[in-house]
């Protein structure tokens, strides 16, 4: 995992803190604490796009932990979930390698949010 850019790491700890200290010191529960972690690498670092299977490999995590973080991240921090879904798909979609099958079109997305 990596992030490129001091603003991005900077961004970051700001949320973060933010979001820790938002109802005081130490009151955020380990899960919470995960979710908010999850939420901020996938949108500051470049696992973003990656399969769950590399990020799981990157964070240590079985793929189960991945994908379950990852939609509880999403469901919590995400604002315009309508808009949210239609932007991911479009990327996912222009990122995707499309396999046609006779006459159905067959694309795989892990994300169980979108």
């Amino acid at each position: 995992m990596n992030i490129d850019s001091n603003e991005k790491k900077v961004e970051f700890l700001d949320f973060f803190l933010k979001r820790y200290l938002e109802r005081g010191f130490g009151t955020l529960s380990k899960s919470e604490i995960d979710m908010l972690m999850m939420h901020l690498i996938m949108e500051h670092s470049n696992l973003k796009y990656k399969p769950n299977h590399e990020i799981s490999l990157d964070l240590k995590l079985s793929e189960t932990k991945v994908k379950n973080l990852i939609h509880k991240a999403k469901l919590l921090f995400i604002d315009n979930h309508d808009d949210y879904v239609k932007a991911e798909f479009l990327a996912l979609l222009h990122k995707s390698k499309l396999e046609t099958e006779k006459s159905k079109v067959i694309m795989v997305i892990e994300d169980a949010f979108v």
